[in-house]
């Protein structure tokens, strides 16, 4: 089809167009301008969309003779190129009336501007509100068709919007102020002069001189601002005179707030005392959202009781007079230990001021550490987990990544008799215990991995099982060199978290202490192979089952707690070497984000028993940072042992 057949409709009424260009650029040759009415069928049909034509030199007859018809004449330049032009202004209507609701020529103008050659929009057909100047109004010169009041109302905002600007810069001093007012007087005379007729009030000059008049000063006076007492209105909701409005100590109204915060307690239902909360918002009712957010929020009574009091956790706010970065390029566990509320809170490893503390450390270097102390009597790690992952979500509003926790757990370990379970020490006087940190990165614990692996034993062990047979197989090494005993027993006990062992397993979601201790037991002269140890703890760890759990579920607690007591008592006469392993690799500690991005570094602080190891993830997520706890002299021998050198790092944060 060709392209003269695009024409789609017809602009009815008289359009003209007019090529615009230069003079010299259009050479017109003489005797070219066919007569507008000579040879022309006065029947041609409209042209529409789809009409047929053979040629396109056809189609271009067509059109042309089309155009005389409608009163159009054609020039042939020296390019052979036709144009389409009338002397009349080149204005037109089109029938879709797209221009005259939107203001911006349809397809159909533009097409038809297209076939006159016209490559340039006429100013017809462009609206004053595209132009630069839209937002300019008149000022002067030929009024157009604009009224006298239209003109009037131009003149006013014009002259008040020049005028603001005069004003507000010569307000500043009382140089300009002075200039400025006398020249507003002496263009108010001449004003005045040409136009007697149109003078504005006298009066108003009259303020001006009588304000000004008084004083050597030009400067405006600051008339003094006089407050009003509100006015008291009857609305809706206030008492009548006629009632007895309650009043305070000293005869002052109470509002209605403070009435109701003295009112009587009453009982709540859920724990059945008298507070200042009913069941609805009860700490111990799980519905509630006070038990959602603060589980730990109460306090231990006579040593064997949690009391849901909802007395709330201890908060601290501690100045660093220092910069983070120090403290993460040279983590120190002393000083680590200053940025947690311990020594507040805990005495001895047992808390007496409540069940979790904060403490928020601010540096001057704007950095922030968070230290967190929980009781081991209210949670375990993953509980701690769970309640700073909660703390963090509400801190930024994430309603989604709150997780309500379930504090059932007498459903699941009913309550019973511990009055016989009497507390041992694992340790030696805190005086002498030392702690330092070591780190596997992920090379070295691939490595690590790869050595602890055999077909015979343990084929793939885990990171925790490879790191922790390491530091086993070391801390013989120097109880041997100590003891100068030919056989050596020791003992390695692994926490083990209780949820992921029962049947069916439980929730990551119950809030509380569910660790128990996985033994493994050694009597040899010399360290066994990783392989060996490697074994040795995962067969331990796998005797933690469902059945095991169920015993502790009934009688076998207290069968249980005699066997620790034993292990301690055998460890204080030197019989054996007792090891302390927990693991807190996959909590999800840095996942905990308060609104300003995730933590860079989670660690744990000193530890006051010795033997005491405690494995965390590296930031990463692939290595293992260690905190060893011994007395002085086994860490002399600890860390100075060739195969635990070769598989740490001592690298920053």
């Amino acid at each position: 089809m060709d392209e003269s057949h695009d024409q789609k409709c017809e602009l009815p009424g008289n359009f003209s167009g007019v090529a615009e260009c230069e003079a010299s650029s259009v050479q017109v040759e003489k005797n070219t301008i066919q007569s507008p009415t000579k040879d022309l069928d006065n029947t041609i049909e409209t042209p529409y969309a789809g009409m047929p034509f053979e040629s396109f030199e056809e189609a271009k007859k067509y059109y042309e003779r089309y155009g005389v018809s409608k009163g159009f004449s054609t020039i042939t330049r020296s390019s052979n190129k036709s144009w389409l032009h009338c002397d009349k202004t080149c204005e037109g209507i089109c029938e879709c009336n797209h221009y005259e609701f939107v203001g911006i020529p349809c397809a159909h103008i533009l097409k038809v501007l297209s076939k006159l050659d016209l490559y340039k929009i006429p100013e017809s057909f462009i609206n004053k509100r595209w132009l630069k100047g839209a937002n300019r109004f008149w000022r002067g010169g030929k009024e157009g068709s604009l009224c006298q009041e239209q003109v009037d109302a131009m003149n006013i905002g014009y002259l008040c919007q020049e005028a603001t600007k005069l004003v507000c810069i010569a307000s500043r001093t009382p140089a300009s102020y002075k200039l400025f007012l006398d020249g507003l007087r002496e263009l108010g005379k001449q004003i005045s002069e040409i136009m007697p007729d149109k003078v504005a009030d006298e009066d108003v000059s009259e303020e001006l001189d009588v304000t000004c008049a008084s004083r050597e000063d030009p400067s405006p006076v600051q008339q003094p601002v006089i407050l009003l007492d509100p006015k008291v209105s009857q609305t809706k909701g206030s008492r009548k005179k006629t009632e007895d409005v309650p009043t305070g100590k000293h005869g002052r109204h109470l509002h209605l707030i403070e009435v109701a915060t003295n009112k009587i307690k009453r009982k709540c239902r859920s724990c059945n005392t008298f507070a200042d909360h009913d069941s609805r918002n009860c700490p111990q009712n799980p519905t509630s959202k006070r038990a959602k957010s603060n589980p730990p929020g109460g306090r231990i009574v006579d040593n064997q009781v949690i009391n849901c009091n909802d007395e709330g956790v201890n908060f601290f706010e501690a100045r660093v007079n220092g910069h983070l970065s120090d403290t993460l390029n040279n983590p120190i566990s002393e000083e680590l230990d200053l940025l947690l509320p311990k020594d507040i809170t805990f005495i001895n490893g047992w808390d007496r001021k409540g069940l979790l503390s904060v403490q928020v450390n601010n540096f001057d270097c704007g950095g922030m550490a968070l230290g967190v102390c929980l009781s081991h009597k209210a949670g375990d790690a993953s509980s701690l987990g769970l309640f700073l992952n909660n703390w963090a979500a509400l801190t930024r509003e994430d309603k989604d990544g709150i997780l309500r926790p379930e504090l059932d757990l007498t459903s699941v370990f009913p309550p019973g008799d511990v009055t016989s379970y009497v507390h041992t020490s694992t340790g030696s006087p805190p005086q002498n215990v030392i702690n330092k940190r070591f780190v596997f990165d992920a090379r070295n614990v691939a490595a690590l991995k790869a050595k602890s692996s055999n077909e015979l034993y343990v084929e793939h062990p885990t990171r925790v099982e490879a790191v922790s047979a390491l530091i086993w197989r070391c801390a013989m090494k120097f109880v041997r060199m100590r003891t100068r005993s030919v056989e050596s027993v020791t003992v390695a006990n692994h926490a083990v978290n209780l949820r992921w062992r029962m049947v069916p397993p439980l929730s990551n979601l119950f809030f509380g202490n569910l660790v128990s201790g996985a033994m493994a037991t050694l009597r040899t002269e010399s360290p066994p192979e990783l392989h060996c140890l490697v074994s040795q703890m995962r067969e331990a760890v796998s005797k933690v089952n469902g059945e095991f759990v169920r015993n502790l579920q009934g009688d076998g607690l207290s069968a249980y707690w005699n066997h620790l007591k034993e292990v301690n008592e055998q460890q204080v006469k030197g019989v054996l070497e007792l090891f302390m392993f927990t693991s807190w690799c996959r909590f999800p500690f840095y996942e905990a984000d308060f609104g300003w991005g995730k933590p860079i570094w989670i660690s744990t602080v000193n530890c006051d028993f010795k033997n005491f190891f405690i494995l965390m993830d590296t930031k990463c997520g692939d290595g293992v940072e260690a905190w060893i706890s011994l007395d002085e002299e086994d860490m002399a021998r600890f860390e100075c042992d060739l195969e635990l050198i070769a598989f740490t790092s001592a690298e920053n944060i």
